[in-house]
């Protein structure tokens, strides 16, 4: 059975003028028992509003919403089978640790034999064992996050919504409560539904990832697939570090570098990551390669293990990612070129990806 069933959920807003703003456009997911799904994309694309309609919290303007088969589109949130971590944390500052983590349990009535078992678990899983009797303000940020998912875990609840729990935590924190969410995911087979606009958090983690934009699903699809296969222009700017290279190219230009037809005829765009990018002297184009013509070095950025080249080319920024002995200077002349394989095509009108056979 499915943990979340949404069937052309949507929702809408009053806006200034009387009018319905929708911020969700007929969204359709299943999410699996057992699985970890972040809900990745840029601020205001919708991604806490849906998170929000599974829990209760909003009530969606149209669509069905299901919870282990059972429809709760209408169940207010105490009713629905699900535990919920926030990003502020959300921790009662005058309670200690081990008060803040029994809140729920305890409001609920559940026998205190109950509580302390599933206390003792959820401490050693999370190692809180010496920080139950501490008050929230002599906890770090780490701490104080391992607290809040204390509390979601001790429901009991399979299914747990995350609303950017991660995002206060410095980058050393966040590295680390990455690696261990993720552990306490498989071993307690959690189903986990991640919202996120860390693009490292989503691919790192998730087992899938939901691309939003505008209120819809650009894309769902495993980390590999959306890193090797962007459905759309969006996808692919939002997707990598540095993101792909998306140039806008005519018919000509698209037919010398044996473009999908549809392409072709009419032009389109043409994406490439920057680490399957060469760059080579002017006129001396690699073998088995394809030019994309000749541009100037405008950055030079030297980041460790990576050079990171700026290149101008026909009016756009490309950026390449170089071998870090290869040290150009600002201006110099170069030649850029791809390996057809590593060139991907889409619609101009769309922003949908084309294939060689004329299909996403």
């Amino acid at each position: 059975m499915s943990a979340v069933d949404l069937i052309g959920v949507h929702k809408a807003f009053p806006g200034r003028r009387g009018e319905q703003v929708e911020v969700l456009r007929g969204i359709d997911v299943t999410v699996e028992q057992g699985e970890f799904l972040a809900i990745l994309g840029a601020s205001g694309c919708g991604k806490s509003t849906l998170l929000r309609l599974i829990s209760g919290l909003e009530i969606a303007s149209g669509g069905v919403i299901a919870i282990d088969g059972e429809e709760v589109t209408g169940v207010p949130p105490e009713q629905r089978s699900l535990a919920m971590v926030f990003q502020n944390y959300a921790l009662f500052p005058h309670l200690s640790v081990k008060e803040n983590v029994l809140f729920g349990l305890k409001s609920r009535g559940e026998p205190r034999a109950v509580q302390q078992e599933r206390l003792a678990e959820t401490a050693g899983l999370l190692g809180l064992e010496e920080l139950l009797s501490r008050r929230p303000a002599e906890l770090s940020g780490g701490q104080r996050q391992r607290v809040a998912l204390a509390r979601a875990l001790v429901s009991g609840q399979q299914l747990i919504l995350m609303d950017e729990p991660l995002s206060n935590l410095d980058a050393k924190l966040r590295a680390e409560m990455r690696i261990e969410l993720k552990r306490i995911q498989r071993q307690l087979g959690l189903t986990i539904v991640y919202v996120t606009h860390d693009q490292v958090e989503a691919m790192t983690m998730a087992d899938r990832v939901m691309m939003l934009s505008e209120g819809r699903i650009e894309q769902l699809a495993t980390p590999e697939e959306l890193y090797r296969a962007p459905a759309t222009t969006t996808v692919a700017r939002f997707i990598g570090s540095p993101p792909m290279n998306i140039l806008d190219v005519d018919a000509e230009r698209a037919a010398a570098l044996g473009a999908p037809e549809a392409v072709s005829l009419d032009g389109g765009s043409v994406g490439v990551r920057a680490e399957h990018l060469r760059v080579l002297q002017p006129a001396a184009p690699e073998n088995g390669s394809l030019s994309l013509g000749e541009g100037t070095v405008e950055v030079n950025e030297l980041l460790g293990a990576d050079r990171i080249l700026t290149i101008g080319l026909e009016g756009q920024r490309v950026l390449v990612r170089a071998d870090p002995e290869l040290d150009l200077a600002v201006d110099s002349a170069v030649e850029l070129a791809a390996r057809p394989e590593h060139l991907h095509w889409y619609d101009h009108t769309t922003s949908e990806r084309i294939t060689l056979e004329g299909t996403r």
